[in-house]
């Protein structure tokens, strides 16, 4: 099968972390960066990957976005994620836990689903849990709340990233709402059972993600291939062909049967094992495809502020000495 023509752009979230924790980086992968051409990029995922769909907002609808994958449909509406999470008390501060840790069945999702509702429709909006990690809050009209990303916050204390306004009494009105939910979460019998089977309880939702998608994403790639809600939900709104990501890269390369640019997002990465697969099932047989010039190029985004763009020429700069990923941070 001729690939002429076909480019990967190969999006990595949590590599740069992974190796910042103490994991080895790739060597394959650090002799393909050495090599590479560089262009500046964020390093934030979300702008990364709204800037490759055309939308380069400060404020991104997240919400908007995310919801579309897990619904598999486009709803109109202002959206605001509202995600379970857990707050630990550290003393007179409350520290955010994202939920990662948080499993959360479908059951207890639909209960506390059932015991918020009134409360929200109270504030004009209707809240949902399509996926037991992201639940939404839909209003037909903008509540004027402004918010923080979860991943920004989970670890840290949350007082400098509730939500806010541009003015005082919204965001009054927010924080209110805010300090309810979890009244109402703390007395859940959901909460309750988890409490007395040793799990952590769901005791905040965190807003964010908030916006209207008012335009539509550009169709750049031929094909997506993610299982990350938001990079699905853009290759869903945008029309462009999608599937879950691909395990290898030659698993990407044989159902990418026509020249063209695709997309693979990975998911973000564990420390040891994960980098150690990555080297076996993606760098080194790209290495390899590019050699032997059956890709026209790659693009890798590894979670830092510069795109790494590197074709069988370049591969041929045998003088560019490796190094470690984290002087690219």
């Amino acid at each position: 099968m001729s690939t002429e023509g076909r480019t990967l752009s190969l999006a990595m979230p949590g590599l740069l972390n992974a190796v910042r924790q103490g994991a080895e980086a790739p060597a394959t992968l650090e002799k393909m960066l050495a090599r590479a051409g560089l262009a500046p990029c964020s390093a934030d995922y979300m702008a990364w990957l709204f800037a490759l769909f055309g939308i380069h907002a400060g404020n991104y609808p997240v919400a908007a976005v995310t919801r579309a994958a897990d619904m598999n449909s486009i709803e109109p509406g202002w959206w605001l994620r509202a995600d379970p999470v857990y707050l630990h008390a550290d003393g007179d501060s409350l520290l955010l836990f994202d939920n990662r840790p948080l499993p959360v069945a479908p059951g207890e999702s639909a209960a506390l689903v059932s015991e918020l509702q009134e409360l929200f429709r109270e504030h004009g909006a209707e809240l949902s849990a399509p996926h037991s990690k992201r639940w939404y809050l839909r209003f037909t009209h903008d509540p004027g709340i402004k918010t923080h990303a979860l991943d920004q916050v989970s670890g840290k204390h949350i007082h400098a990233s509730l939500p806010n306004a541009d003015d005082a009494e919204t965001a009054r009105r927010w924080r209110r709402l805010f300090n309810e939910v979890q009244m109402r979460l703390y007395a859940s019998p959901v909460n309750q059972a988890r409490v007395e089977r040793g799990a952590l309880p769901i005791n905040s939702l965190w807003f964010w993600g908030e916006g209207w998608l008012d335009k539509k994403p550009a169709a750049r790639y031929k094909k997506v291939y993610a299982d990350e809600a938001l990079a699905r939900g853009l290759a869903l709104l945008s029309g462009t062909a999608h599937a879950p990501a691909p395990s290898d890269a030659k698993s990407w390369l044989s159902a990418a049967a026509e020249p063209g640019e695709y997309l693979a997002v990975l998911e973000p990465l564990m420390p040891e094992h994960a980098l150690a697969a990555l080297e076996d099932q993606w760098f080194a047989p790209l290495f390899a495809l590019l050699k032997a010039r059956e890709m026209e190029r790659l693009v890798l985004w590894p979670g830092a502020e510069k795109l790494f763009e590197i074709t069988p020429a370049a591969l041929g700069r045998w003088w560019k000495r490796p190094r470690k990923l984290t002087t690219y941070a």
